[in-house]
């Protein structure tokens, strides 16, 4: 920068100088503002990658928190954007302009590597992947983890590839993989020439706030994807529901269900902030035998699972949150986000700060909910096995807090319950469990019968007892 700003001044001088004729003065000007400049304190990476404009950290704490605890271990000014790696214990940190795109963390981790995992779980076939954007590498990485033969990932910026070297403990060293392509391009330009189809595409840009990028969620954006999709492919758009009005998130639903009429939606985090639309471009259901024999071949996939919170095939599943049904009625009413009409582009900044969007949009989803479950899961012969439908329950129950779960849940734990109990009628257990949904459904008379049930079933059994005196007084 230095350098930069002293041949700037030198050039300006050396014009002043010849306009002027002064020579005495214009030597004087020339030496002073070059002192100046050399003499004046660097700029600080520190400071300058420290995304100040977002997090409003108060100033005092702000000073501390980027003198004491951060360390900036990679800074470079792209052609595009200025991109950071930092350091806060043992945690990293990719940063982009300001903003941190990506990290170690196991929140983020969640993201990063379910973006690849789930329409890799759920596509019929995944020689060929696309990434677009790379960010620390994470996502492509977690796609090598599956028996892909080319991965291609898109990324605008070449520095954040220098960037993501340093994020290789996490991102298995995926730019070192002979199956990994980096393409330096605009994705919508890439896509909008190569003529390569591909069975998986992932689209991971940054936020829609962020000046440019609301591009990337736009009905032609969407388009361009399915047209690059192979005929049985499957593509994965994430999208978050911090920080965005629940009118702009029915937007981006919108403007992908036009394009991928049969999408659903998923969790990809644990703290239910970010989620992905995933779509083939006809009707489909996830294979679940096809994605348990999967889980159980992979073993490094299984590893990433548990991480995240899903310790078995069917916990996956607990993971689905809206079908192609319930997409399209959020869908029916909202605006569509367009090249010509891009109003993402402009309602995204003004909500970066909205308090409770996530709130918001939890309720904005809850209110399009109706779709059984089995109209998006194939669950062959296991369908007809009551552990799974009853593991299904139980991972919806322990997966969701008891603020979200009655808000989103509750329909679909009702409905696996008395799937499962309809084939084991015998089992007290489902009886009392669905028993305890019912309450939290406002349904006591049924609640009740299936207590009294599983207490006909198993007379001993004492938290059935418990749970039927709460039914008869309620405090």
């Amino acid at each position: 920068m230095r350098p930069c700003s002293g041949l700037y001044t030198i050039t300006g001088a050396a014009v002043l100088i010849a306009e002027r004729g002064s020579r005495t003065l214009g030597t004087f000007f020339l030496v002073a503002l070059v002192a100046i400049i050399f003499l004046l304190p660097p700029w600080r990476p520190e400071l300058m990658s420290a995304g100040f404009f977002r997090n409003l950290i108060e100033p005092k704490a702000a000073k501390e928190y980027v003198e004491q605890e951060r360390k900036i271990l990679f800074y470079r000014e792209g052609s595009l954007a200025t991109v950071a790696v930092s350091q806060v214990g043992s945690s990293l940190s990719l940063i982009i302009n300001g903003k941190v795109d990506a990290s170690n963390v196991d929140e983020e981790m969640d993201t990063q590597t379910l973006l690849a995992h789930l329409p890799l779980l759920f596509a019929p076939r995944r020689d060929s992947v696309l990434v677009v954007g790379l960010g620390s590498g994470t996502t492509s990485g977690a796609a090598a983890l599956h028996p892909v033969r080319s991965i291609d990932c898109i990324e605008i910026e070449p520095v954040v590839a220098q960037a993501a070297r340093y994020f290789r403990s996490i991102n298995r060293n995926v730019l070192s993989n002979p199956r990994f392509h980096l393409i330096a391009a605009d994705a919508r330009n890439y896509l909008a020439a190569t003529p390569k189809r591909y069975d998986v595409i992932i689209s991971e840009p940054s936020n829609p706030w962020v000046a440019g990028v609301a591009s990337l969620f736009t009905v032609e954006h969407f388009q361009a994807l399915r047209d690059r999709l192979a005929e049985d492919g499957i593509v994965c758009q994430w999208i978050h529901i911090y920080q965005m009005s629940p009118d702009d998130l029915a937007s981006i639903i919108a403007s992908f269900v036009k394009v991928f009429p049969d999408g659903m939606l998923w969790w990809v985090s644990r703290n239910r902030v970010d989620v992905a639309l995933i779509a083939q471009k006809h009707p489909w259901k996830v294979d679940f035998p096809r994605l348990a024999q999967r889980v159980r071949e992979l073993p490094e996939v299984r590893a990433d699972l548990r991480r995240d919170h899903l310790k078995s095939p069917v916990s996956v599943l607990s993971y689905l949150l809206l079908g192609p049904e319930e997409l399209s009625r959020l869908a029916a009413t909202a605006e569509l986000n367009t090249d010509d009409i891009p109003r993402i582009e402009f309602s995204a900044p003004r909500n970066m700060y909205r308090a409770g969007a996530a709130e918001e949009n939890y309720a904005k989803l809850a209110s399009g909910r109706s779709q059984p479950m089995d109209d998006m899961i194939d669950f062959g012969a296991a369908g007809r096995d009551p552990k799974i439908r009853a593991a299904l329950a139980d991972a919806m129950i322990s997966g969701y807090d008891s603020e979200l779960r009655p808000i989103l849940y509750l329909d679909w734990i009702h409905q696996e319950l008395s799937a499962a109990i309809a084939l084991a009628p015998q089992r007290a257990d489902l009886h009392e469990e669905i028993a305890r949904v019912e309450l939290q459904m406002g349904d006591t008379a049924s609640a009740r019968a299936h207590v009294e049930k599983a207490l006909e079933l198993q007379p001993q059994r004492k938290s059935a007892r418990e749970l039927l005196t709460r039914i008869e007084r309620p405090t």
